[in-house]
Order: C-alpha cells, then sequence, then structure tokens
C-alpha cells in the first residue's frame, strides 16, 4: 500500500466473512424450525440452536430436538434485505434495541455453538445443595459481602437464605450461583 491508500485504510471498516454480524428473528411459538427452514430457502444464512432433551409423556419417553431459546432464530448480515423475511408463515418480527436492529457478534454464535455441541455436556453441571441452617456468603448482586444462613434449599437453582440484622430477619430466595458456602477451620 502506498501512503494515499493508508490514510484511507480503516481496519474496522474491513469485515471477513467470519465477522460480519448477525441479528435475531422471533417467531410465533413452536415456528422455529420451519421459519429457519424458509429463510434458508429464500437464501438466508441462518442458525437455529437446537438441543438435545427427552420428552416424558404418560405412554413414552422420546428424544426430541428443541430450540435453546425459543422464538428465536438468528440470520446473518444484518444488512441484507428483509423484505422476504416478513411474508414468511411464523415470522413475528425482527428483534431491536433501542429502535435499531440487535446485532449479534460471530463469537455470540459461536458460543451458542458450543452449546448445543456434543463437546459441551451442560446436564453433567450440578448445582450445590445447601443444608438448614449452613453459613452462606453472598458473592453478587444487590446483597454482595452479606452473611446469611441457609433456610431452605428451593429446587435445583435457588436457595431461601435469612438475615439476621437489627434483630429483624429477611428471608430472600437467592440464586445458587449468587452464593457460597463459608469454610470455617482453614
Amino acid at each position: 500500500m502506498d501512503e494515499r491508500q493508508l490514510s484511507n485504510y480503516n481496519p474496522v471498516e474491513i469485515q471477513t466473512a467470519d465477522q460480519v454480524k448477525w441479528f435475531a428473528v422471533r417467531t410465533k411459538s413452536r415456528c422455529e424450525k420451519k421459519v429457519n427452514k424458509q429463510l434458508e430457502d429464500l437464501g438466508f444464512t441462518s442458525y437455529l440452536p437446537l438441543e438435545t432433551t427427552y420428552r416424558i409423556w404418560s405412554d413414552r419417553k422420546k428424544k426430541v430436538e428443541v430450540p435453546l431459546i425459543p422464538s428465536v432464530v438468528f440470520v446473518k448480515d444484518p444488512k441484507v434485505d428483509k423484505k422476504p423475511i416478513y411474508g414468511i408463515p411464523g415470522f413475528y418480527t425482527i428483534l431491536k434495541l433501542e429502535g435499531k436492529i440487535g446485532e449479534i457478534t460471530p463469537k455470540e454464535i459461536e458460543h451458542l455453538r458450543l452449546l448445543t455441541s456434543d463437546e459441551v455436556d451442560c446436564e453433567s453441571c450440578t448445582p450445590e445443595t445447601f443444608s438448614r441452617g449452613e453459613e452462606v456468603e453472598i458473592i453478587s448482586g444487590p446483597f454482595m459481602g452479606l452473611w446469611a444462613k441457609a433456610i431452605e434449599d428451593a429446587g435445583n437453582y435457588r436457595v431461601l437464605i435469612e438475615f439476621k440484622s437489627l434483630n429483624i430477619n429477611y428471608r430472600v430466595n437467592v440464586a445458587k450461583n449468587k452464593i457460597r458456602r463459608i469454610q470455617t477451620g482453614v
């Protein structure tokens, strides 16, 4: 490149095919697969992250693929002509952020692909269980840094805790990823 070309060179403007952003299309309930297929038939590059799960009915158990994010299909390149998308049966709207089409980075799409691949097993991650009366510390959120007592393990992801301050008890339902066990005797 000569000096004239270098002065006009802006690395931010140059995007490779891998760096082209995506946008999200909201579909009507349970229409994700149909909308994704029709987007591909129209020539759009689309992505519908699916996870494999088991559904249990009264008479059988079946392995099925369901959308990771219900009612959302991702489409590559927000600058494409979107008029054909509006005519797709099952299409609801294009997701916007502050009045503009919400852009999704290729890195975020890659993270979704990792989540739905066989390389990552999200099922094997079991949350901690907390015993009644166990001391815990809040590690994030509005109560960060406070210590409390676990009252009840309220399901897979939540714990009911109790704060004792000023002789008043507060019971709060907190996500397990926002608390940790206080180690005693360390």
